[in-house]
């Protein structure tokens, strides 16, 4: 059985005490609640909504957070060359992905330990600090390959699939670190504490749990409790995850969990300034947003540059038949899904998003969308932080 006591092992957390050409002291930023400071923060890896349009867009807009993390790099389970599979997949991470500097981890996500490896020690080589499993993704298309939150049905796979990883990272004498974010459970959390101890056997320098199961979705409130279990039972540091979308629920999960640190995903787009509200509460500065609707407006902007810089590097390839309208529909569509977000900060927010929704993209250009965006945040944007208590689904477009 995977589940052992938390006295099995004294296997030392060796690899975070140094920054290392990695340039992260995980260690040191994993501390820094317990020295009274600010605690970590991690701008959480998701699929569809957090990709690098978004995070460079954010970072550079925005920011406030300490390390981000790639949305979930798909290892698939056979391959007939598993070398050039592993090199193409490798070199979708940049570690310079984000041009204020800001560190970046890399999620992989499969059920081959030895495919998982082997992408493992090309991303070491391309300087990634952190390689995640991602054991938590709860989409069909990915569960009904064995992989994401399937891994919570076995721990003892979960386990050989975490340890291939940190297996490979010690051969390659990198200073990267592996870690491991997970759900509660697939269909229940009865397997929570043998998947817990499995990741920290298996090599996790820290953990990261959301305390929902696979079955939950969204669609429930985090179980708070699950974590403050893992950070009782584990002796590895534990970040928590999950319905954080302002200083008062920050400050709330620190105090019922005991965690390390703070991931925070869709709630940092239904409030950007979601960081740095974090960092004034605990004595930061927030100087630099005197006006939080403009601010707003220039993070849109700036995901709209990167929207349209995709959109240019394709035109430089053949299309595959796609059209002029396709692409339009394309770029409004991901600008709409930002906007399902940000649009549930206050009343009127909420009231002027149905409209941007049915906008069609047969009857208004991307740039013309743009404004009428711009416009409504301007006239609609609320300072403060969010103005009511909404959880999005980001795997649909309906609220």
């Amino acid at each position: 059985s995977a589940r052992t006591s938390p006295c099995a092992t004294t296997r030392s957390v060796s690899k975070v005490v140094g920054a290392g050409s990695c340039g992260i002291d995980y260690k040191e930023l994993l501390d820094r609640r317990r020295r009274g400071m600010c605690p970590a923060l991690f701008l959480a890896p998701m699929e569809g909504l957090g990709d690098r349009r978004f995070r460079r867009a954010f970072e550079r807009s925005i920011g406030g957070f300490d390390e981000a993390c790639t949305e979930f790099i798909r290892v698939p389970s056979k391959v007939e060359n598993p070398e050039k599979m592993a090199a193409g997949l490798a070199k979708s991470y940049d570690k310079n992905e984000l041009v204020q500097g800001t560190p970046i981890a890399a999620q992989l996500m499969g059920s081959n330990p030895e495919l998982l490896a082997l992408v493992a020690t090309l991303l070491c080589e391309r300087g990634a600090p952190r390689i995640d499993l991602n054991c938590g993704c709860p989409a069909n298309k990915v569960t009904g390959n064995g992989a994401g939150s399937t891994l919570l049905k076995a721990p003892e796979h979960l386990h050989r699939c975490a340890e291939a990883i940190a297996t490979a990272i010690r051969s390659a004498s990198a200073e990267t670190i592996m870690t491991v974010k997970m759900r509660s459970g697939f269909d229940d959390a009865s397997l929570l504490v043998d998947n817990l101890y499995a990741a920290q056997e298996a090599g996790a320098e820290f953990l990261t749990l959301h305390p929902r199961t696979k079955a939950d979705g969204y669609r429930v409130r985090a179980k708070w409790e699950h974590i403050g279990m893992a950070k009782d039972i584990l002796h590895i540091p534990v970040v928590g995850n999950g319905d954080v979308i302002s200083v008062a629920t920050a400050q709330g999960i620190l105090a019922e969990t005991g965690c390390d640190g703070i991931m925070i995903g869709r709630g940092a787009v239904q409030d950007p300034f979601l960081f740095h509200r974090f960092r004034s509460a605990w004595g930061g500065s927030n100087a630099g947003f005197a006006s939080e609707a403009e601010d707003v407006c220039r993070f849109v902007c700036c995901f709209a540059e990167e929207i349209q810089g995709v959109d240019l590097m394709h035109r430089g390839r053949k299309c595959h038949g796609a059209t002029s309208a396709r692409v339009n529909e394309g770029k409004m569509n991901s600008l709409k899904q930002v906007c399902k977000y940000l649009f549930t900060q206050n009343a009127s927010m909420q009231a002027g998003l149905s409209p941007l929704l049915r906008t069609s993209p047969h009857s208004c250009t991307f740039e013309a969308f743009l404004k009428l965006v711009l416009q409504e945040i301007r006239s609609r944007w609320t300072p403060g932080g969010l103005q009511t208590d909404v959880q999005v689904d980001h795997f649909s477009y309906k609220r």
